[in-house]
């Protein structure tokens, strides 16, 4: 039930002289032939199967039964790694992405292989490349959030770290089941000073 196209070599050196082999396999021939590729390749002296193609187009990678156009499995607890280099000359990873320990990941790198961004699906994220705009493709400041109204454009942000603005209204919520609050300090003191809302009496307080 199978065709095979088999890569040998004239002087093996091991117990096999198969490097390696792609198959097409029937899957199906009740009426309708079905059929998928295999590809093979020699590790250990042994052939083993590395990816395969179904005959609805999907490719498994580490799986012989691929669920999606491309499904990537890991044979151990390595994890799954997918990166992406500037040129063929160059080894480094400026994308990638994958899967270790049960956590999904995404880090970004810049010129000089620094990771700047890293999103991770269990553990620490970061953005370090830059300013972070939503509703905004230009941010003036470390996080800058515009409002569906747009931006107010005042003459500068230079003395701002995070920026709230809408042309409408802007709001920022700060939402507690007991208190909410905002502190202002220094290293030394941290909460020195605040605003607090007490939710109990439903009390708003300027701590000094």
């Amino acid at each position: 039930n199978k065709a095979c196209l088999t890569f040998v070599v004239g002087d093996a050196l091991a117990s096999t002289d198969v490097i390696g082999e792609i198959s097409g396999l029937i899957t199906s021939n009740g009426g309708v032939l079905q059929g998928a590729m295999t590809f093979k390749t020699n590790a250990a002296d042994s052939l083993s199967e590395r990816m395969r193609i179904l005959a609805n187009g999907n490719v498994g990678i580490g799986t012989i039964s691929p669920t999606t156009r491309l499904s990537v499995a890991s044979p151990g607890s390595d994890g799954i790694v997918i990166s992406g280099h500037y040129s063929s000359s160059n080894t480094e990873r400026f994308f990638e992405t994958g899967i270790v320990a049960n956590d999904a990941y995404l880090i970004l790198r810049n010129s000089g292989v620094v990771s700047t961004v890293k999103i991770n699906s269990d553990g620490d994220s970061y953005f370090n490349g830059g300013n972070v705009g939503i509703g905004i493709t230009g941010p003036e400041t470390k996080l800058h959030v515009v409002g569906p109204d747009g931006l107010v454009n005042p003459p500068n942000y230079s003395v701002f770290d995070v920026t709230i603005e809408n042309s409408g209204q802007a709001d920022l919520g700060i939402i507690g089941t007991e208190y909410s609050g905002v502190y202002f300090g220094d290293a030394a003191t941290p909460t020195a000073g605040g605003i607090v809302y007490y939710h109990t009496d439903d009390s708003l307080t300027l701590r000094t």
